[in-house]
């Protein structure tokens, strides 16, 4: 009994799916009778016996039904990646179309790394945009970081400091680098900030070291010079900073006014012409 129930509810779905109408504007119908796109003019038709009981046209797919069903799923899988590459809301609006074009030549060569982005993963080939304080190396890298998403590459955004105090706060730091080495990017946002004692030096070797051996990029942005990793003396600090100049073969100097003491000066201006106005009323 419960058997020939299925087989009548399966029977039914493919009777409703068989009758579904997937005409759309644009539309034809071939010299053969066929239901055909009038995209890429593939029938959008099969005829089959379904039941033993004759021929009938059942709908299908054509090339464009497919393609928006890709860009569907892509879409949907962009979101999910999003949403795990951080928490932080201000990280999705940095995008190279976000861009204030301050480093034009900047932002052409991180669109040429995306275009081929495929084999700068395979080459494990990363990133590290530096300079100091306030000229866009956030920014920028963050738009890369989301040009891969779009990509669909997985990516997570960290900041060492963050990274270090969770990790001392609600241990099972073994397991967290563990997660991060599953993403085929990871961007560790102001690299050199974080507390430099012995047991933070060591925890940031096992995760730049656990990256390394890996062999996924990484994308960095730090306030240090070249000359101050390369020229360190500290020994714990020289071999951190030794694995990461290797794995950032593409070192990028960010030049300019800082953008934040110019935000900061906008924001006065803006201040005392409102203040200016509440005392003219």
């Amino acid at each position: 009994m419960a058997s020939d129930f299925k087989r009548i509810g399966f029977k039914s779905i493919l009777e409703e799916l068989a009758n579904a109408d997937n005409r759309v504007d644009g539309d034809y119908i071939d010299e053969q009778g066929f239901l055909c796109c009038g995209v890429c003019h593939q029938r959008k038709q099969y005829e089959t016996d379904l039941f033993g009981d004759g021929k009938r046209k059942v709908p299908i797919a054509c090339k464009c039904d497919d393609e928006r069903l890709q860009k569907a799923i892509d879409d949907i899988k962009r979101d999910e990646l999003r949403k795990a590459m951080t928490s932080n809301e201000k990280y999705d609006k940095m995008t190279f179309a976000n861009d204030d074009g301050s480093n034009e030549q900047v932002t052409k060569i991180c669109k040429e790394y995306i275009s081929d982005w495929e084999r700068m993963y395979q080459n494990n080939i990363g990133v590290m945009f530096y300079g100091s304080v306030g000229t866009g190396k956030t920014h920028m890298a963050c738009s890369l970081a989301n040009a891969l998403i779009d990509n669909l590459a997985s990516v997570e955004i960290i900041s060492l400091s963050s990274f270090l105090n969770q990790s001392a706060k609600f241990g099972e730091l073994d397991e967290k680098i563990a997660r991060l080495m599953k993403f085929k990017y990871l961007m560790i946002d102001d690299f050199g900030a974080e507390r430099t004692t012995e047991y933070a030096n060591e925890q940031v070797f096992n995760l730049i070291n656990a990256r390394y051996l890996s062999e996924k990029p990484v994308i960095i942005t730090t306030n240090l010079s070249l000359e101050q990793m390369e020229n360190e003396g500290n020994i714990d600090k020289h071999r951190i900073y030794e694995r990461v100049l290797e794995m950032c073969p593409m070192r990028i100097k960010m030049v300019g006014k800082s953008k934040r003491t110019v935000i900061a000066d906008e924001k006065r201006k803006l201040a005392a012409e409102i203040l200016k106005r509440g005392v003219s009323k």
